[in-house]
């Protein structure tokens, strides 16, 4: 996986998306450990990368990708529509009463998603 991470700086668009996906493939373990530097790319100058990332961290359980709702969201305004799509989806089909919140916590995390929308 080192190696491959490895790429997701490659000064080749294509390389950096093929790496993003190559690491969305790792075991869950091996995956978690991989997240920040996939989270890095939802700022990629490509926006086919950024698509890449958001699609690998759909497939992570909330309760990592809770850290990173505020990186996610800011991909709300890049002018690719398909990223957007992307994102709106992910965030507003988060399920935080899965997360075991405090009530208050939980009723806040939702009026944000709901907002979203």
């Amino acid at each position: 996986a080192p190696a491959v991470a490895q790429r997701l700086e490659h000064k080749d668009s294509g390389v950096r998306r093929s790496a993003v996906e190559v690491l969305g493939k790792l075991p869950a373990g091996a995956l978690a450990a991989q997240v920040p530097a996939i989270v890095q790319r939802l700022e990629d100058t490509d926006e086919d990368v950024r698509l890449s990332a958001v699609e690998v961290l759909g497939s992570l359980p909330l309760s990592t990708l809770l850290h990173y709702t505020s990186s996610m969201a800011d991909c709300l305004t890049s002018d690719h529509l398909e990223l957007r799509e992307a994102v709106c989806a992910l965030l507003t089909s988060m399920d935080f009463t899965e997360l075991q919140l405090p009530p208050e916590q939980t009723q806040q995390w939702q009026a944000w998603r709901d907002s979203l929308v």
